[in-house]
């Protein structure tokens, strides 16, 4: 009988406190990697590993948790989370976006 064990496949990672105020943008140079930047009620955390993380409320009250695995896949999700994201809240989201490149 072979028995395959998946180790760290489900992580419980705590919860980290969000941000009270926006401060940098992901891509500037003072910017942190895995510090959470609060944007209007929307917690956002660039990690170290590259996937970006968002936790929060959008405007009709319901929970956004959501982990991409990249930036890019994060950018072109903004789209579709504007639809239930208040002004602030898309506007927030797209000042953190590093410059696109050409």
């Amino acid at each position: 009988m072979v028995v395959v064990a998946l180790l760290g496949c489900q992580r419980n990672e705590p919860r980290s406190e969000p941000a009270t105020t926006t401060t940098t943008a992901f891509g500037s140079p003072t910017a942190k990697r895995d510090a959470p930047i609060d944007v209007h009620g929307i917690t956002v955390t660039f990690r170290a590993d590259g996937m970006v993380a968002i936790q929060g409320r959008d405007r009709f009250g319901n929970a956004l948790d959501t982990v991409y695995e990249n930036v890019d896949f994060f950018r072109k999700a903004l789209p579709v989370l504007d639809r239930s994201l208040t002004a602030e809240q898309s506007t927030g989201l797209r000042d953190l976006l590093p410059a696109a490149g050409p």
